[in-house]
């Protein structure tokens, strides 16, 4: 006689040391207990392993390799089929039945990387509630014992959020049911998920959900996305170190609009429900989603909860988006200068990893030169001391040609496709030149205006943290003018767009150029906004250097500006233009003057464009 169970039974590992193997227990009938291993070969195991969330097993281990193990022996000659996703769907002898000891008790060793997800339950806002814990394809919570402000921190950053504000324990949200997976956690405060801290093991302990704990985190958590497709596909999540999909119920182009917006693309062509693109798996994270359409970001949006159980995946959301994608940014994390660290790519609104596998001196070359370096060296991020990043890694398998101006047009496994964990983020160190602009935009004469910075091939913003007037020096120096006469902020000139990539900029004054001063780092700004951009007013301007290319008195006109030779585009370009570089050059006049690029194409920027020196409408 055979015996199935119900969904709702657990399993786990205990007593392997390690988190991927252990004896196998399965909870039942309000106990745990063990497997014996009657029968016990490698596809019952890879049923455990994959319940657990793991690629495969390794080993089905017979004999108590693990330890002998106390109470009931639950489960005898099981013999899994396999297409079975958990234990207890496979057959058995029955609940109980059995004529072994516990020195037959199985055990698996399993295979592949696996990330538990958290979730907030309970609360008034998303930043706080219960704390819960999917383990065993089972949400359960965690016992409040020892638990302090480090944990909470681990629980905060692993949910994308900023920091936790408080602690809160005896259920202060509500009791959960079902399991209490972890007591007595004690975590450093460093770690990227909870299953990393220590803890007494999977529902280990006498706990009762009258000690739920729970945490208030600080901030918005960015939701990073990705498409199945290129420019259109089935819509994925990732939430809590985890991709999962969206449920198409009440999904429309509204929705779809801000999901495009937030991957850099101009707008939504379409929206698609019933799994147009194919069905996802594991999680359904949101659902009920409900966007106005001014949203730039889904995060912006309402819904309802984190993980549907009620929604499958033949309603997974997807969506057409319109127009080309924007090139992706790139910036350098974790090193002792700003010419090296972690490389993270921002794509889907989220600054994330890259994966050092199949990457080569190509690759460093297209990363470097897009950063605006000539060229550099790569290794593993660790291995260089710049640490490991956090959420998806963003990019697999990149394989460059060397010509490509962006990072993003080398060939790869597809955005978020990735099996590397965070050991093999990858690091680099470039080498040559630097050269990282600045200009001024938005002011009613050339001297004054927004402080914009070029890096990673974009224009981008400073932030108003802790801008003073040595700050506004160096920038006026960087340009070009004696000094600064006065310093701007909360978006004086205007707000800018796209990326902020400075704040908390501290400068001595005495720097030659702004990325010369203390800052957070690239694009590491925090809540800062497009409303505390910042501004200078300069003075004392010197005449802007110009040379001709190409040959002694004539040539591709180059001028100097922000530390960088840069060319003029011929738009309106006529004698009277070229006079005034002649005679600024010491010629009494110009000869000819020429358009399209007859002195061959310059680098770099072009710094200006429909000059017009006389007879200006």
């Amino acid at each position: 006689m055979c015996w199935r169970s119900g969904p709702g039974t657990a399993v786990r590992l205990v007593d392997g040391h390690e988190p991927n193997r252990g004896r196998v227990e399965v909870f039942w009938s309000s106990q745990w207990g063990t497997v014996t291993d009657d029968s016990w070969d490698m596809t019952d195991a890879t049923v455990v392993c994959k319940q657990l969330g793991y690629e495969r097993a390794s080993s089905a281990l017979h004999y108590a390799h693990f330890g002998e193990g106390l109470g009931p022996i639950w489960m005898d000659n099981v013999a899994c089929s396999g297409n079975k996703k958990r234990l207890q769907e496979c057959s058995f002898s029955g609940w109980g039945s059995h004529s072994d000891s516990h020195y037959e008790d199985a055990g698996v060793i399993c295979v592949g990387q696996v990330t538990y997800p958290v979730r907030l339950v309970g609360g008034s806002s998303r930043n706080e509630g219960r704390v819960e814990v999917e383990y065993s394809g089972l949400w359960g919570t965690v016992c409040q014992d020892e638990w302090d402000i480090k944990d909470a921190n681990v629980v905060c950053h692993q949910l994308g959020y900023s920091k936790p504000i408080s602690i809160k324990v005896n259920a202060a949200y509500g009791r959960g049911t079902g399991h209490i997976w972890m007591q007595k956690v004690d975590c450093s405060g460093d770690e990227r998920r909870l299953q990393d801290c220590k803890f007494d093991g999977w529902a280990v302990g006498d706990c009762g959900h009258n000690k739920d704990v729970g945490v208030v985190c600080s901030g918005t958590a960015s939701i990073p996305l990705r498409l199945s497709g290129s420019s259109s596909g089935r819509v994925d999540v990732y939430y809590s170190g985890v991709w999962g999909t969206i449920c198409d119920d009440s999904w429309d182009i509204l929705d779809a609009s801000a999901v495009c917006r937030q991957l850099a693309f101009a707008s939504a062509a379409a929206s698609y429900i019933n799994s147009a693109h194919g069905a996802g798996s594991g999680h359904t994270w949101m659902h009920n989603v409900g966007c106005r359409g001014s949203e730039t970001s889904l995060s912006q949006c309402s819904f309802s909860g984190w993980d549907s159980s009620l929604c499958s995946h033949k309603h997974d959301a997807g969506v057409a988006c319109r127009s080309s994608v924007a090139p992706t940014s790139l910036r350098l994390v974790g090193g002792s200068s700003h010419n090296k660290g972690r490389l993270e790519v921002f794509y889907g609104g989220v600054w994330c990893t890259v994966c050092d596998d199949r990457f080569a001196m190509l690759s460093t070359r297209v990363t470097c030169r897009q950063l605006g370096y000539t060229g550099g060296t790569y290794r593993k991020s660790t291995d260089l001391g710049f640490g490991v990043g956090s959420g998806p890694v963003w990019m697999d398998n990149v394989r460059c040609r060397g010509s490509e101006l962006q990072l993003s047009s080398c060939h790869h496994a597809g955005w978020g496709m990735s099996d590397c964990g965070h050991d093999e983020d990858l690091g680099i160190v470039c080498t040559g030149a630097d050269p990282i602009a600045v200009r001024l935009v938005g002011g009613s004469t050339p001297h004054q205006g927004r402080v914009e910075i070029y890096y990673s091939g974009h224009w981008g913003s400073v932030c108003d943290s802790n801008w003073n007037l040595n700050n506004a020096h160096v920038v006026c120096r960087h340009l070009g003018y004696a000094r600064a006469s006065a310093y701007h902020s909360r978006a004086a000139f205007g707000w800018g767009t796209g990326h902020i990539w400075m704040s908390n900029v501290r400068c001595r004054s005495n720097e030659v150029r702004l990325q010369d001063c203390p800052f957070d780092g690239w694009g590491r700004v925090g809540t800062c906004l497009h409303t505390q951009d910042v501004g200078v007013t300069c003075e004392g301007a010197a005449p802007t250097p110009v040379r001709i290319v190409g040959g002694s008195y004539y040539g591709r006109v180059e001028v100097f500006y922000s530390g960088l030779w840069g060319t003029v585009c011929d738009d309106n370009w006529d004698y009277n233009d070229a006079h005034v570089v002649c005679r600024q050059l010491g010629y009494r006049q110009a000869s000819g003057y020429y358009h399209n690029s007859r002195y061959g194409q310059g680098r770099g920027h072009i710094w200006l464009t429909n000059v017009c020196m006389q007879y200006c409408g």
